[in-house]
């Protein structure tokens, strides 16, 4: 959360610009946060768009469960695997109506084809919204847009610093001892 209450959402341990439809492997045995991954990426080490939209699944769940864990009383990570892959979601959330319940489950797809695009998932949430607060994200989406495109440009000048040697910028060190 940052100012003005602006969320904020980071990766999931899994940062990649990844073009859409495009599949990275992991190849390395980093640790992951197993309860935000999708059975894909547990079982394949698939990271996708589509797998991301799994874990904004997850997201969701919290934020409607006001920040409760995720899959909490499961003890390892190979029975939550055993778990999902067999059906298993988690409960609506006491503060979720059915339909944030059904995207949330829309989600968590095992097909990765089923999964709702997040394009499909804004305009979805965009409709929940009265008119006069869907205008006002548009208007924050695009200062964001416009900030990020902003920083992905080459700088215009090219800014150089000449420093003096070591001696001629910072004091010398001593070289008496002390007691």
């Amino acid at each position: 959360m940052c100012e003005r209450n602006v969320v904020k959402i980071s990766d999931f341990g899994m940062a990649r610009k990844v073009i859409r439809g495009c599949i990275y492997h992991k190849q390395r045995n980093d640790p992951l946060p197993v309860k935000w991954l999708a059975l894909e990426c547990i079982s394949c080490r698939k990271f996708s768009t589509q797998s991301d939209v799994w874990a904004f699944g997850v997201l969701l769940w919290e934020m409607f469960s006001l920040g409760a864990v995720p899959y909490a009383d499961i003890q390892t990570y190979e029975e939550l695997y055993r778990l999902l892959r067999d059906g298993y979601r988690m409960e609506k959330p006491l503060y979720a109506d059915e339909k944030i319940y059904d995207i949330m489950l829309s989600c968590w797809f095992v097909n990765v084809d089923l999964r709702p695009l997040f394009d499909k998932l804004a305009s979805t949430f965009n409709g929940m919204l009265p008119s006069e607060l869907w205008n006002r994200y548009i208007v924050l989406n695009e200062l964001y847009e416009r900030s990020n495109h902003l920083r992905e440009q080459p700088p215009e000048i090219e800014c150089s610093l000449e420093v003096g040697s070591p001696a001629e910028v910072a004091p010398p060190i001593p070289t008496h001892h002390f007691e």
